[in-house]
């Protein structure tokens, strides 16, 4: 099974660097197993194909160029070229309502915090700002800085479990949850892929999906 692995992955992960996003299949047969791919880019889960859970940071992870996989996970991988946007850093974004609503394109996928409120007018959430997976939207003169981007990592008090929303009939559908600090896929459940900003993302508000997905999302950071 190890050496099977291997040449899946090579077959797979041997490229050039890639402009696009690419699809990596990495699989574990009970032990940990790597998966290398050339370049460098953000990792989320597409595909699960194995009857053992994939976990991010329990059974799946990515460092640098290498995806690893354990106690049975079996999945295609989401490779995405890496670049500013993508970065999971901490970063500053003023976005600012002349009267009428405005967006402001940011990275949401770990959540987004207001930091300094700029305008007279009242900066509130869910009333003249909050955010979806494109970005930070502000309403009604709300002129403010934000944190994005911000992966919360040393509080426990920042995570905030599962839940578990699905797509019927590839209709469109919203599952209410804290999003303050950032969702993840934790698990798909779904034969339908699972693609964030396609088939599922996430506001203010909550989780959305559609087009058949159905997952397991983690809310936070444990």
């Amino acid at each position: 099974m190890k050496k099977l692995c291997l040449v899946v992955a090579v077959a797979l992960c041997a490229a050039p660097l890639f402009a696009e996003d690419v699809s990596v299949r990495c699989e574990s047969g009970g032990r940990i197993e790597r998966c290398g791919f050339t370049g460098t880019g953000t990792v989320t889960l597409l595909r699960q194909l194995s009857k053992s859970a994939c976990v991010q940071g329990k059974t799946w992870g990515s460092s640098g160029n290498t995806i690893w996989v354990d106690n049975g996970c079996r999945a295609d991988f989401l490779v995405s070229p890496y670049n500013a946007s993508s970065a999971p850093m901490t970063s500053a974004v003023v976005c600012e309502s002349g009267g009428k609503r405005h967006h402001c394109d940011a990275d949401t996928r770990y959540g987004v915090q207001i930091s300094r409120q700029l305008s007279k007018s009242s900066c509130v959430e869910g009333k003249s700002w909050g955010y979806d997976s494109r970005g930070v939207w502000v309403d009604n003169g709300c002129r403010a800085e934000f944190i994005t981007g911000a992966r919360p990592m040393t509080s426990a008090s920042n995570y905030h479990g599962t839940v578990v929303c699905e797509s019927i009939n590839n209709v469109r559908h919203r599952c209410k949850a804290d999003t303050r600090f950032g969702v993840q896929v934790s698990r798909q459940l779904s034969k339908d892929s699972c693609i964030m900003n396609r088939t599922w993302g996430f506001d203010s508000r909550g989780i959305w999906v559609t087009e058949g997905c159905r997952a397991e999302f983690a809310l936070g950071t444990p």
